[in-house]
């Protein structure tokens, strides 16, 4: 009796796995948030540097080409060598590419930077922390834990996008407004201690071996889940992306402003709230959705998620445009949004838990790489946003 005492009492005591929740989506919300305010530099950058649109789209395509392609080994390098190392290292990365954007006077500097930023959000990104996440919380509270995760990145969109509009609006200078945006990306490099996790013992004679990598990933192939999750991914990546890129110049182009209780709101910034508002109602949607999920079968959920997302992309390019128009359909699209991940995520963790950083990495790869000709879709004149959706 004793002896067990004694060796329940070196036990390492297991950590509050509220800490890595809330550092976790804290990093998704400055960095999500910020890579999604990319959008509304779009016309100030071309019109500084006396380039096409294409430019800052074809960047910002690159750097998504490389988040794809980088996720399932920045995984496995985050279940190797830990995941506060890894993200740390990401965000980095990540702060160094915002910095290179903001002093970039030539198409060079300009597309490494974004370059950088795409490398960094691969190690910093949703698969790596969400692994840690996954990792670290018991079995009954991870379905929650990982909601209040995934919502940082949307409530991000929400919370910066806007500032960042309202930003370039007040300061005329695109160059500072991104500069300050490095500056509030920096505060995700501390925050990646929060995701330190208890090492695992090194394998003894006659304990069984963990998974590899590529173990891993064929299991997660031969299922089902996993699958319909890499379908939802590869369908929202598109969308996510090509809205959050080209919608606040497209609302700029056609000078959509309003005014808030006599106060004018410029296009700038009503592109910027546009933007904002489909994050806000993403968290709403994941909720409402997860609920019902919970309760009827999830196919058929699935199912009536994307009948009505298709119906919001077809009310909105057919009905004339307006800033009424502009803010409802941001509520249609983002309670429709990222809620198609809730139940399948819900059904790979159950199993994937020691491998879910390299799993979740092969299948948001698959919502990168349309994003990624989703973000080099703009043309080099004004942004047509009906012809490109369609």
């Amino acid at each position: 009796m004793s002896l067990r005492s004694s060796e329940a009492s070196v036990e390492p005591r297991r950590p509050n796995f509220w800490i890595p929740v809330i550092c976790g989506a804290a990093i998704l919300t400055i960095g999500i948030g910020a890579r999604q305010s990319f959008g509304i530099f779009q016309k100030p950058i071309a019109a500084d540097l006396r380039v096409g649109r294409e430019l800052w789209s074809l960047a910002n395509a690159l750097a998504m080409l490389l988040m794809g392609a980088l996720s399932p080994f920045v995984g496995n390098l985050a279940d190797r060598f830990g995941t506060a190392r890894t993200v740390a290292a990401g965000g980095i990365l990540y702060v160094i590419g915002m910095f290179m954007i903001a002093l970039a006077t030539e198409g060079v500097t300009l597309t490494l930077g974004n370059v950088l930023c795409g490398v960094g959000m691969a190690a910093a990104g949703f698969g790596p922390i969400l692994g840690a996440i996954s990792r670290q919380t018991p079995p009954e509270n991870r379905s929650v834990a990982l909601g209040v995760a995934t919502a940082g990145g949307s409530f991000g969109q929400f919370a910066i996008v806007p500032f960042a509009s309202l930003l370039l609006y007040r300061l005329d200078n695109w160059h500072s407004t991104m500069f300050i945006l490095g500056i509030v990306s920096m505060v995700m490099v501390p925050l990646a201690f929060g995701l330190r996790e208890h090492r695992y013992p090194a394998p003894r004679p006659g304990m069984v071996i963990p998974q590899g990598t590529v173990d891993a990933l064929r299991e997660a192939f031969q299922t089902r889940g996993f699958w319909l999750l890499t379908v939802g991914f590869f369908v929202c990546g598109f969308h996510v992306t090509f809205i959050g890129l080209h919608l606040p110049s497209y609302i700029s182009d056609q000078a959509i402003g309003m005014s808030f209780f006599g106060k004018p709101v410029s296009a700038l910034e009503l592109g910027g709230w546009a933007i904002g508002l489909v994050g806000l109602f993403n968290i709403a949607g994941s909720l409402i959705w997860g609920w019902l999920g919970g309760r009827h079968p999830k196919k058929d959920m699935l199912a009536l998620l994307y009948a009505l997302r298709s119906l919001a992309f077809i009310a909105f390019l057919g009905l004339p445009l307006s800033w009424s128009r502009c803010c409802c359909s941001r509520h249609r699209w983002g309670s429709c949004g990222s809620a198609p991940f809730r139940s399948p995520a819900d059904s790979l963790a159950t199993y994937l838990v020691r491998r879910i950083s390299r799993c979740s990495g092969a299948s948001c790869s698959s919502a990168i790489r349309p994003a990624a000709f989703s973000a080099a879709g703009a043309p080099a004149g004004s942004t047509t946003l009906r012809a490109t959706t369609i």
